[in-house]
């Protein structure tokens, strides 16, 4: 009498349920990924039990794919697998804050991330890493990134972001780069990089980008 089914959501992937006659989707989990660990693009899977439980991977940036399990009835998940947990406690990992931006070009709120450095100082300055992730249609989000932890351990603030054609928007957000690349998608990268530089602990003469 219904669907269970993987979708993205402002750069976090979630499983959620629809009936099969239509109406609202009920989210039963997020924070679904962690299985692309060089860089928190979106993935992940789950298993659906006869009984209705649903085992999937979970991840947060301080962790990549665990298994967590939850049930159809709003139960909050249970992670059940720590396997990294050995090695996590012998290293300092950085924390990811959300950032919402707007774009320089038409106003739009753009999603974006900022990891800073292990041993993040506010009264100092911090070299600034743009990454751009690839596509472009695809998204980034809050899942474990090893290659962005490896960066914050060497003393790098690390900024990643989902510009106009990202996924996980909405259809209109996703197009407004179709027969239009690159454009406007470069405003509102500029404009997260310039709202971090605002909060004066980044070094404007330090600034560096890659992606994927």
């Amino acid at each position: 009498d219904a669907i269970v089914f993987l979708y993205d959501d402002r750069g976090d992937t979630k499983i959620g349920k629809v009936a099969v006659t239509g109406g609202a989707v009920t989210t039963l989990a997020s924070g679904v990924g962690g299985m692309d660990f060089g860089r928190p693009y979106s993935a992940g899977a789950f298993t659906l039990a006869s009984d209705g439980r649903i085992a999937f991977t979970c991840t947060t940036p301080e962790h990549p794919a665990d298994i967590a399990l939850t049930t159809q009835d709003g139960a909050e998940p249970r992670r059940l697998t720590r396997l990294n947990d050995d090695l996590a406690a012998q290293r300092m990992l950085a924390g990811v804050e959300a950032l919402t931006v707007r774009s320089s070009h038409d106003g739009r709120d753009i999603g974006a991330w900022l990891m800073k450095p292990t041993d993040f100082d506010a009264t100092k300055k911090y070299p600034l890493i743009l990454e751009i992730h690839g596509g472009p249609f695809a998204n980034y989000g809050p899942r474990f990134s090893f290659e962005y932890q490896a960066f914050a351990a060497r003393g790098y603030c690390v900024l990643y972001a989902n510009p106009r054609g990202s996924t996980s928007y909405g259809e209109e957000f996703g197009n407004l780069i179709h027969h239009a690349y690159p454009s406007h998608d470069y405003d509102d990268l500029m404009a997260c990089v310039d709202a971090v530089l605002e909060r004066g602990f980044v070094d404007e003469k330090r600034l560096f980008v890659t992606g994927g």
